[in-house]
Order: structure tokens, then sequence, then C-alpha cells
């Protein structure tokens, strides 16, 4: 990732460290007659340094916000959907320093899940953060 950024190889393994946490989610869905009335996950960012997400084949369900609207993310089988979360925004210039004081940020990406209509749904997301120690 660093090389197509044009950074120097490596430069992120300095931030994520050998002690960096890999959490993971699961999600279930259930079908919902009326989805406009309810969401899935309501919208955030995603705090880690990366998410990996593995949608469900026959939902299209995540939703992220570009120019004021929500746009569905297509759902492409047995491909992984790879999001860049607040922790890499903020190991970025001219972040970088405010992630050594830990100040506040702009989030990268807000997104959302919506309930799915016809037929249950399971998502897999894994976290990968930066080292804290």
């Amino acid at each position: 990732m660093a090389r197509s950024l044009n950074l120097e190889e490596g430069s992120f393994l300095d931030q994520f460290g050998k002690q960096s946490l890999l959490q993971a989610r699961v999600n279930f869905y259930p079908r919902c007659s009326r989805p406009d009335l309810v969401l899935g996950v309501k919208p955030h960012t995603d705090r880690s340094g990366i998410t990996t997400l593995l949608q469900d084949k026959e939902v299209e369900g995540l939703q992220v916000l570009i120019d004021d609207k929500w746009v569905n993310v297509p759902t492409i089988p047995d491909a992984l959907v790879v999001n860049l979360g607040d922790q890499m925004q903020v190991s970025s210039p001219p972040y970088t320093a405010a992630l050594k004081t830990c100040l506040r940020h702009t989030s990268i990406l807000l997104h959302r899940t919506l309930s799915p209509e016809l037929t249950n749904c399971v998502s897999f997301r894994a976290f990968d953060n930066l080292d804290t120690s």
C-alpha cells in the first residue's frame, strides 16, 4: 500500500508495529419487511487503521456518503471491501503530529449498513489497529 501511495516501502510498519491489534466482528441482519424504518448499522467511521469487509453475496447493504448522498457499495461475490480508517488518515501528513498527541481529527469515510428487505444477511469485518504501546 505504501508503494502505491509513493511512500517509502514499509512506512506503515513503524506505526502499526509488532503489537498491532486485529479485531473481528460478525453482524447478522435479519430480514425486515420495512427496511426504510430501520438501519442495520448507523452512520459511522471506522476508528481502525484498515477495515476488511466480506459482504453477503446477495445483499447490497453497505453505503458510503459521497457529496451528501448515500451511495450503495456494489457487492462483488468473493471479493473483499477494504476501508482505510481514521487511524490511517491521522497517520498521514498533515495529521501525523495530531496522532502523537491524540488530537481530534476529521473522519475519512462515513458509511452505514441498511437492513435487508428480502433475506437475512451476514457480514464479517476485520479491523487492524495502530500499535499503541
